[in-house]
């Protein structure tokens, strides 16, 4: 008995081992600032084996120089989209601007936030990307060019279709092949990280949307040309978020060998009364931890002094943020524009007005 709890412990600790090291390449949005300081021409042999990247990575970077920057920048596009989505949550996405792990321990749980984080990061890399073909940055890729010509409605194709399948791709590349190389076939968290990588993906692909202009003297719309366009990122982030709401849990379907030994084979939905997940929605296999309370084991900050909405009973009211600790109450003196008027001519006077406003922090 002894040594079956050893042996579950030593591939407990592997695992978590094996996700770590399988995460650090998302420290290059934090590194944005660093590779956007060299021209894209001179990211070099040096600076890729600089980052933190994983051997086949280093590959990548070395054979897609001019991409490097976009991947960094998608990276940091995921990570700020994630704390505005989260802001007013228990868990708000908190980064460590500094570290080899920019989400720090919690990204090893295989919770729902680790589901997001998947999501959110392989769309923010394979959005970046598309955009910096579509505006000619890289020599490998530029505007999808596969559909022109006239269409039914009386408008054309033209303009720079945005080449979100090499996007999409260049997303798989950088980020899947990871996590097949880490880890075996039957992981299960890689079953769950490719699954959410995907989904992320999925939802740019779904939310193009096509934009036109005009072509005609005073006006006239004689002629329009029309082309694909991505959407804003905050509506990718949106949707996400939306699949994080409604994750499903999973659990693991086991293969028993002759000698009784239960070896994990797949991932399959907990609850068989819903129906089971799409490609497109979010998977995990793990509870949340408790984001109430401060757990420096995994980076957890907990609420205690976040601020919370005294008049909501949602999630960001004081009541939940709070764990029901209870609250502080700090009146803060503010100064804003007031008794504004119109001055001939032409400039708006204000005075300066001062009002005392209450603040609600976490106990």
């Amino acid at each position: 008995m002894g040594t079956t709890r050893y042996k579950e412990t030593l591939l407990c600790f592997l695992l978590i081992f094996m996700e770590t090291q399988a995460q650090l390449w998302m420290a290059l949005g934090t590194q944005t600032s660093a590779i956007e300081s060299r021209p894209r021409s001179s990211i070099n042999k040096n600076l890729c084996r600089a980052l933190y990247l994983h051997h086949y990575q280093r590959t990548v970077c070395l054979n897609y120089t001019d991409l490097m920057l976009s991947v960094a920048e998608g990276i940091r596009l995921g990570i700020d989209e994630c704390q505005v989505q989260f802001k007013h949550r228990k868990w708000n996405c908190t980064i460590n601007e500094y570290g080899t792990s920019v989400f720090g321990p919690i990204i090893t749980t295989a919770s729902r936030e680790s589901a997001f984080i998947s999501g959110i990061i392989s769309a923010g890399v394979a959005f970046s990307v598309t955009e910096s073909c579509a505006e000619g940055k890289s020599v490998h890729c530029r505007c999808d060019n596969s559909v022109r010509g006239q269409t039914d409605e009386g408008w054309r194709w033209g303009g720079c279709n945005r080449p979100i399948t090499y996007g999409i791709w260049f997303s798989q590349l950088f980020i899947d092949q990871v996590e097949k190389i880490v880890k075996k076939r039957k992981d299960p968290r890689k079953i769950m990280n490719l699954h959410n990588n995907k989904a992320g993906r999925e939802v740019i692909k779904n939310l193009l949307q096509t934009e036109c202009k005009c072509h005609g003297t005073s006006g006239n719309c004689n002629l329009k040309t029309c082309w694909r366009s991505q959407p804003h990122f905050s509506e990718i982030g949106k949707i996400l978020k939306e699949k994080y709401d409604s994750a499903h849990e999973m659990e693991f379907l086991y293969k028993v060998k002759a000698n009784g030994e239960r070896k994990i084979k797949d991932l399959i939905p907990k609850y068989k009364e819903y129906l089971p997940p799409s490609s497109l929605d979010f998977i995990y296999y793990e509870e949340s931890p408790n984001y109430c309370v401060k757990n420096e084991t995994l980076g957890i900050a907990g609420t205690k002094g976040r601020s919370c909405n005294i008049t909501s009973s949602g999630v960001d009211g004081c009541e939940l943020m709070c764990c029901q600790r209870g609250y502080n109450v700090n009146i803060v003196q503010k100064t804003h524009s007031c008794e504004c008027k119109f001055v001939w001519c032409c400039k708006v006077s204000c005075n300066s007005c001062i009002k005392m406003t209450p603040e609600y922090t976490c106990k």
